[in-house]
């Protein structure tokens, strides 16, 4: 159902990812510096009807699945970006950044998958999938970053920056996908930041602290402090005191009380949900 191959990239029409970085056009998948995830079309969503739990469960898994991919291309290119700047001869010096957009008729085709579900009312176990997607692409982000410890302050913090990115991007895209499950302020993306602060930004406090206290001019050091403010906004924005108790939990200081509080915490964000 998937095929990866760059050299193909060109001549197949699914095309999930392509890149774009500021103020220029998409690249030639065949000139990226990433493999393309490709997927074979699947027939037309219009005459599919869902009458039955197992179809819906199908078609369920059939979404997860997709999306996952996509998060798998984000992770897979933030590790060769990753990989690359810990091998090249100046690893600290700032890089071109851009963008990995989903792309539109992929896009579109997951969204008629959606539709079918929302109509089948199959919705609730597709959130709680989806926050099991994002709570595992920020555990994955964790393990990359976990790597980099006993190397340079300034390179672990360009990684870190480069990793809140990688969310960013990853996020933005899935939200255009999952949208019309979410409301305000409990959006996807959000939601993601949510993980990304509780499992990251909170673990590197004393590195943060580090990074602002070098010089203003250095590219990396306004990258952290947006990563921070950012991440924390999405957390406050929801300043409902059932959540603002969860978020205080001391248990959260182990890894099995991250995985309780994560646990909590979709559990408090699945009440604020819209069907």
């Amino acid at each position: 159902m998937v095929e990866r191959n760059k050299q193909n990239a060109k001549a197949s029409e699914n095309l999930v990812l392509s890149e774009r970085s500021s103020g220029q056009s998409l690249i030639p998948p065949e000139t990226s510096n990433y493999f393309s995830l490709l997927r074979v079309s699947d027939p037309p969503m219009e005459n599919l009807k869902l009458s039955n739990p197992e179809s819906i469960e199908n078609l369920r898994e059939e979404i997860i699945e997709s999306i996952n991919q996509i998060y798998n291309e984000y992770l897979n290119n933030y590790i060769s970006c990753k990989s690359k700047r810990m091998w090249s001869k100046n690893p600290l010096e700032k890089r071109r950044s851009y963008n990995l957009y989903v792309d539109k008729a992929f896009r579109r085709q997951l969204q008629e998958e959606l539709k079918q579900l929302i109509h089948s009312e199959g919705t609730q176990e597709l959130r709680d999938s989806l926050c099991g997607s994002a709570h595992t692409f920020v555990d994955s982000l964790n393990d990359q970053l976990i790597e980099l410890m006993g190397r340079s302050k300034m390179l672990r913090a360009i990684c870190l920056a480069e990793a809140y990115h990688t969310l960013q991007n990853s996020s933005k895209e899935i939200e255009k996908i999952v949208s019309c499950l979410f409301k305000e302020p409990t959006t996807f993306e959000n939601l993601n930041k949510i993980f990304f602060y509780e499992r990251i930004v909170k673990n590197s406090v004393p590195l943060i602290e580090y990074v602002k206290n070098q010089d203003q001019n250095h590219f990396v050091v306004p990258l952290i402090e947006k990563m921070e403010r950012e991440s924390k906004c999405a957390v406050s924005v929801l300043t409902s005191a059932p959540l603002c108790d969860i978020l205080s939990d001391d248990s959260f200081s182990n890894h099995e009380g991250s995985a309780r509080q994560s646990h909590r915490i979709i559990c408090h964000l699945m009440s604020l949900l819209i069907l």
